[in-house]
């Protein structure tokens, strides 16, 4: 699905990262660890086209970034003004895919929204911060796409949403889908068939003028 060859990226004469390499393929989890600062989330928008890198290559097989699911550590790509329902919606129509409004109701409720907030069609802006990332993953629970990239994925989640995705992700991979993963949570990875790729902190590159 993804191969990785020499990436590097640097602002100015600040390496983040240099030379990273990895493959990526059908029903793998790759876990992205390194500490704050590294370039865990740079380099994921640099996968999904956010950013370019300073060098390195980047191929997709059998999948284009037409098809890649992206999640943001910062944003969870809701319009706050509309409803959970709604931005399902939208969602999948820019995916040219259907569900019906039963399912589409079965699904927030299977990922925490609750009845009231559903009936009210109370807009995301309203939503609290775990209830807003528990639609960006009901989101990606419905996507068709088979490759993901997913950036702190768990944040304000609770221990019962924590558990759902943990599943989703389960499913995700065995069903032949792969996925890039960024989180400091990793109590959850204990229960997954993964491997890891640690970045590390490049100091010698760093110059001053």
């Amino acid at each position: 699905m993804l191969k990785v060859e020499n990436l590097s990226f640097a602002f100015g004469n600040h390496v983040l990262f240099q030379n990273v390499g990895f493959s990526l393929e059908a029903g793998n989890l790759l876990h992205l660890s390194g500490d704050n600062g590294v370039g865990k989330s740079t380099l994921i928008k640099i996968l999904a086209g956010f950013l370019p890198s300073t060098k390195g290559n980047i191929v997709f097989s059998g999948v284009g970034e037409s098809g890649i699911e992206y999640l943001s550590a910062e944003k969870n790509g809701h319009m706050m003004k509309l409803d959970g329902l709604s931005n399902l919606r939208f969602w999948l129509n820019l995916q040219n895919h259907e569900m019906s409004e039963a399912d589409l109701v079965k699904t927030l409720l299977d990922w925490g929204i609750g009845k009231i907030a559903i009936a009210m069609h109370l807009p995301v802006e309203k939503y609290s911060t775990g209830m807003r990332r528990r639609l960006a993953l009901a989101r990606i629970s419905l996507s068709p796409y088979k490759l993901w990239f997913l950036d702190e994925p768990l944040f304000g989640l609770d221990e019962g949403a924590v558990k759902k995705f943990t599943e989703l992700l389960a499913t995700h991979c065995a069903n032949g889908g792969a996925c890039l993963l960024v989180s400091h949570e990793k109590t959850f990875l204990k229960e997954l068939d993964h491997t890891v790729l640690k970045l590390p902190r490049i100091t010698a590159a760093f110059q001053f003028h």
